[in-house]
């Protein structure tokens, strides 16, 4: 089954339609029994390193990442010591894999997990390209530690600022990795947290409506506390992703204003306001990019940095919003309709802010 899944996996390049198709439907078919084909697991991952950046349209695009995943899910071992034997330099192809196997919460973990493990062995004296890229997996992995609170986090991290000068492939991935810790609802972490009670009558388990309430609100309370932690300990990192920003790749950038727009939404105001008032001006230079999407993201983030003010900040950011207003009232008319209306939108929240109502009536 193994030789026929890695036939499948070439057949996703051909410039055959319906060979992409057959291919896809036999990884689909294939990934209902796992048991069947993992049996050699750095042979197929070789198979998808060699294919993956030729992948390009649907539904293989769907199909490979679901397959790596449920490799990543099943045998996170051999997956990532397959992978860095690979390509130890994180080539573009390995870049590609890398990023679907930090995309989901769990495989996340296991990936990291793993990647601590291999850092102990004292065979191997470094994992990727140079120290630099292998500290800053080091830390990825710290901020999956419960225990390893966001000061002792900031300590460790500070004197190094590892994430100063990574290479941009390095950055891509660490942000996809924080990326995922932002948007996850850590809902297995959740449901392995011990809940009130239920009650039982005549020996069977009952749930009332009020024990399902408590429930609910006790997971809902845990949820929210997870969150909270990791987005503190992102906070750390993010003065230097704001400064690395500015001279990277139009993904890049994309993914760190995803980053500040998730961790953000984890935060009180209070705590959100000066990180928020640091990132305003950083926002105005990605107004003129080529990347309509940067646009998008960085308009709607601005929107949100203004949300966030409180105070002193509040009356300090209102120079910034005036800035941005005809850079704003310019992207209205633009070609791309979510960018008009990201222009729009923020437009009317700056009339707002700045208490403009002829400003809201011409927009």
């Amino acid at each position: 089954m193994t030789d026929i899944l890695m036939v499948a996996i070439e057949a996703l390049t051909a410039e055959d339609i319906c060979d992409r198709q057959m291919g896809s439907k036999v990884l689909d078919t294939a990934m209902g029994d796992p048991a069947s084909w993992m049996t050699d697991v750095p042979k197929l991952m070789r198979y998808i390193y060699k294919n993956i950046e030729g992948v390009s349209t649907e539904p293989a695009r769907h199909s490979l990442p679901s397959l790596l995943l449920l490799l990543t899910e099943r045998c996170p071992r051999e997956v990532v010591r397959s992978l860095l034997e690979i390509s130890p330099t994180c080539d573009s192809a390995a870049l590609a894999m890398w990023e679907v196997m930090i995309s989901m919460p769990g495989t996340l973990w296991s990936v990291l997990t793993e990647l601590r493990s291999v850092f102990q062995d004292l065979q191997l004296r470094k994992v990727f390209s140079c120290a630099m890229e292998d500290a800053c997996i080091c830390l990825l992995a710290l901020l999956l530690l419960t225990d390893f609170g966001s000061e002792k986090f900031a300590a460790l991290y500070k004197p190094e600022s590892f994430l100063r000068n990574p290479s941009w492939m390095m950055l891509s991935v660490v942000l996809e990795s924080l990326i995922t810790l932002s948007k996850a609802h850590m809902t297995e972490a959740a449901a392995a947290t011990p809940v009130p009670p239920a009650g039982k009558l005549n020996g069977r388990l009952v749930l009332s409506g009020q024990s399902i309430f408590a429930r609910v609100v006790f997971q809902r309370f845990t949820i929210r506390k997870l969150c909270f932690l990791q987005a503190r300990k992102i906070l750390v990192l993010l003065p230097d992703i704001m400064e690395t920003m500015q001279d990277t790749n139009s993904d890049v950038k994309r993914k760190a204003l995803l980053l500040f727009r998730n961790t953000m939404g984890h935060l009180d105001r209070e705590e959100a306001s000066p990180i928020a008032l640091q990132l305003a001006e950083k926002l105005l230079p990605l107004f003129d990019e080529e990347s309509s999407l940067v646009w998008e993201f960085s308009i709607s983030l601005f929107r949100d940095v203004m949300d966030s003010m409180v105070g002193r900040n509040k009356k300090m950011l209102r120079k910034t919003v005036k800035r941005v207003l005809v850079p704003l009232f310019l992207r209205m008319n633009d070609q791309s309709k979510s960018v008009a209306k990201a222009s729009r939108d923020t437009l009317l929240d700056c009339a707002g802010f700045l208490g403009w109502r002829n400003l809201s009536t011409l927009v």
